[in-house]
Protein backbone atom coordinates (compact mmCIF):
# COMPACT_ATOMS: atom_id res chain seq x y z
CA UNK A 1 0.00 0.00 0.00
CA UNK A 2 2.72 2.64 1.36
CA UNK A 3 4.56 2.09 -2.72
CA UNK A 4 1.09 2.33 -4.10
CA UNK A 5 0.07 5.67 -2.23
CA UNK A 6 3.72 7.07 -2.98
CA UNK A 7 3.63 6.68 -6.69
CA UNK A 8 0.42 8.11 -6.56
CA UNK A 9 1.13 10.99 -5.01
CA UNK A 10 4.43 11.54 -6.88
CA UNK A 11 3.56 10.93 -10.35
CA UNK A 12 -0.22 10.99 -10.53
CA UNK A 13 -1.79 14.03 -8.07
CA UNK A 14 -1.73 17.63 -9.45
CA UNK A 15 1.35 19.02 -8.39
CA UNK A 16 -0.27 22.34 -8.24
CA UNK A 17 -2.80 21.31 -5.32
CA UNK A 18 -0.42 19.60 -3.28
CA UNK A 19 2.05 22.58 -2.99
CA UNK A 20 -1.91 24.40 -2.30
CA UNK A 21 -2.40 22.36 0.72
CA UNK A 22 1.73 22.54 1.54
CA UNK A 23 1.91 26.37 0.93
CA UNK A 24 1.01 27.24 4.69
CA UNK A 25 3.52 25.20 5.95
CA UNK A 26 6.50 24.91 3.85
CA UNK A 27 8.48 26.86 1.04
CA UNK A 28 8.35 25.66 -2.42
CA UNK A 29 12.09 25.00 -2.38
CA UNK A 30 10.99 22.43 0.90
CA UNK A 31 8.13 21.14 -1.58
CA UNK A 32 10.60 20.74 -4.19
CA UNK A 33 12.99 18.49 -1.95
CA UNK A 34 9.98 16.68 -0.42
CA UNK A 35 8.35 15.62 -4.04
CA UNK A 36 11.72 14.48 -4.95
CA UNK A 37 11.84 12.08 -2.38
CA UNK A 38 7.84 11.52 -2.63
CA UNK A 39 8.78 9.75 -6.12
CA UNK A 40 11.91 8.44 -6.13
CA UNK A 41 13.50 7.96 -2.38
CA UNK A 42 10.42 6.66 -0.79
CA UNK A 43 9.64 3.68 -2.98
CA UNK A 44 13.22 2.13 -3.38
CA UNK A 45 13.56 2.52 0.44
CA UNK A 46 10.13 0.82 1.03
CA UNK A 47 11.22 -1.88 -1.84
CA UNK A 48 14.82 -2.33 0.14
CA UNK A 49 12.86 -2.89 3.00
CA UNK A 50 10.33 -5.05 1.84
CA UNK A 51 13.19 -7.25 0.38
CA UNK A 52 14.80 -7.45 3.55
CA UNK A 53 11.84 -8.55 5.47
CA UNK A 54 11.77 -11.77 2.99
CA UNK A 55 14.98 -12.88 2.50
CA UNK A 56 16.53 -12.08 5.76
Amino acid sequence: GAIVCSIFVGFFMNKKQIYKIFSKFISRKIFLIWLFFIRFISPIAIILVMCYQIFV
